[in-house]
């Protein structure tokens, strides 16, 4: 694990302080994962990400998504994003249009049994509205447009709501490298 003295990511006094904790525990865990990532990474500082955002994690399984208890917290603590966000689609839970057995279902249904708490805590953190899940978020109708200047969160960007749905009322972070450009643990 990385030295939280010995960082090499430059971080601003404000990053430095919310990493100290003076914004509160819930606050401080947040920054700590940035801030690792980005370190993990070879990011050289953080940036501001200035426009809306897509995750790729729209279900509530357990082991895959990021766990209801830490969404909860983030709830709990105030904290939502400062731009909306839409989720990729959610599990064919519509049964009436699939063609299940009915053992199928129950395992379905127990398997997402979460999945409305969930729901209800990506809205509370920041999900655009109901509709807002989809494999296409930057396509005009869904209102996701990537501009050219802004920085803005993309599903590779982000490894969960975690990060960018816990900075309220100023600039979500976002690791960046040396050549200013957005950092992809994919490769291109």
């Amino acid at each position: 694990m990385t030295d939280l003295e010995n960082l090499k990511i430059k971080l601003t006094q404000e990053e430095q302080d919310i990493l100290q904790g003076k914004q509160g525990p819930t606050m401080q865990r947040v920054m700590k994962t940035v801030v690792l990532y980005g370190e993990a990474l070879g990011a050289e500082r953080l940036v501001d990400i200035e426009g809306n955002g897509h995750f790729v994690i729209p279900w509530a399984t357990p082991g895959i998504a990021p766990p209801l208890e830490m969404l909860e917290e983030l709830v709990a603590a105030g904290l939502k994003t400062k731009y909306p966000f839409t989720l990729d689609p959610k599990a064919p839970l519509d049964f009436e249009n699939l063609s299940l057995r009915p053992e199928q279902e129950r395992l379905l249904e127990k398997l997402y049994r979460d999945q409305r708490r969930y729901d209800e805590r990506m809205r509370q953190l920041g999900l655009r509205d109901t509709d807002a899940y989809t494999c296409n978020p930057y396509q005009p109708e869904v209102g996701n447009i990537l501009a050219l200047t802004p920085t803005v969160p993309l599903p590779e960007n982000l490894p969960s709501p975690w990060i960018a749905a816990s900075i309220p009322d100023i600039k979500v972070k976002g690791p960046k490298l040396k050549n200013d450009k957005p950092v992809s643990p994919i490769p291109p």
